[in-house]
């Protein structure tokens, strides 16, 4: 079963259109001399490259896909933040759309836990934990594998396929797991990926070795739950099932001292005509006595729904009354706040898809 999802999923990446124009972030930068324009940005739409021949832009500008938007504002590649910033992604999903757009934007990522590299991911993953952007993928990744089965298993017909045998004693000790660069460079190998599939059974892996390395993601996301400011939950429909993601926040907000907000951002909390039912269960899955948070919290202001999508999140939101945007809120705007809007290196305009103007 992890073979066919990881194959299944591999297909689809191959099969994907790019994103088309309209979906595309325009982005400008400003007197920085030593940027590097990231893999996969091209040149921005024409009516952009008209004003800034005309002057009406400043900088250079390019079109930027989404991905590498949303997590360029989460990782920090648009802005730094403090030596003390850190920012951590918790992910039930296999795919590696977040390490693609880290690769595009040479953002270095941790798994959480300490890791062995192929050569492959030596570009984008980093060996230890202790990376500035944790990306904490609870069921596993189309580009893991769990070394231990094959030494146990057929460790003279696994060595020669590794290439790293000079380091292969100190890779395969705790916790026994290596990663690579895409699925196609662990197939490449004859590996299959070390999954958690969506069964009703979710123990944390099928052999003991699985369960070590599961248990420091999650114990990782714990952890980085405990000491978070700021919680934000996007693209999930809070099944009243999938009691891992309760005990997770559980476990994780008890004792945190350091929580100023829990921002649940979901587009079906949107006031629209037909879905009032919709809403209604959503908020009740949340807010309540079988819910997720206690109607105090939302009371006090800890817990805040925010009825958008992924988009408007991020660049929103678009209404002149409704305040700041977001990403300011919860501490990952674009530009540190020092600079004006004159001399700020980084600038975007983005197009709502219900609006032929940009903005």
């Amino acid at each position: 079963m992890p073979l066919a999802i990881a194959a299944t999923l591999e297909y689809a990446r191959e099969t994907a259109k790019p994103a088309d124009e309209w979906h595309r972030f325009q982005i400008g930068v400003l007197n920085q001399p030593d940027w590097k324009v990231p893999a996969g940005w091209e040149k921005p739409v024409p009516n952009i490259q008209e004003e800034v021949k005309k002057g009406f832009r400043q900088g250079q500008w390019y079109s930027c896909p989404p991905y590498d938007f949303y997590v360029g504002l989460m990782g920090g590649f648009f802005n730094k933040g403090g030596v003390e910033r850190r920012d951590t992604i918790i992910t039930f999903n296999y795919d590696l759309v977040i390490e693609e757009s880290c690769r595009n934007l040479r953002i270095p990522v941790g798994y959480g836990f300490q890791v062995s590299r192929d050569k492959s991911a030596e570009s984008i993953i980093t060996p230890t934990k202790n990376a500035k952007l944790q990306v904490l993928k609870l069921h596993g990744s189309v580009n893991w594998v769990n070394f231990r089965v094959y030494l146990s298993s057929s460790e003279e017909k696994a060595r020669p396929a590794l290439g790293h045998e000079e380091d292969w004693e100190l890779n395969t000790g705790h916790p026994g797991t290596r990663v690579y660069g895409d699925y196609s460079e662990l197939r490449n190998k004859g590996f299959s990926p070390l999954l958690i599939p969506p069964t009703w059974r979710k123990d944390l892996g099928g052999d003991q070795y699985a369960r070590i390395d599961f248990s420091c993601v999650w114990d990782a996301a714990v952890a980085a739950l405990r000491t978070a400011t700021n919680v934000i939950i996007l693209g999930y429909s809070v099944p009243t099932t999938d009691l891992h993601f309760r005990y997770l926040l559980a476990a994780g907000l008890q004792d945190n001292i350091s929580l100023r907000k829990v921002l649940f951002v979901n587009p079906g909390l949107q006031d629209k005509p037909g879905k009032e039912a919709e809403k209604k269960r959503l908020e009740e899955q949340l807010i309540g006595p079988s819910g997720l948070f206690r109607s105090e919290h939302r009371e006090q202001g800890v817990i805040e729904l925010i009825p958008a999508d992924t988009r408007e999140f991020f660049t929103g939101p678009h209404d002149i009354y409704a305040g700041e945007a977001y990403r300011v809120r919860i501490g990952r705007p674009l530009n540190p706040p020092t600079y004006t809007r004159e001399d700020a290196p980084f600038r975007f305009s983005d197009r709502p898809e219900n609006s032929g103007s940009w903005r």
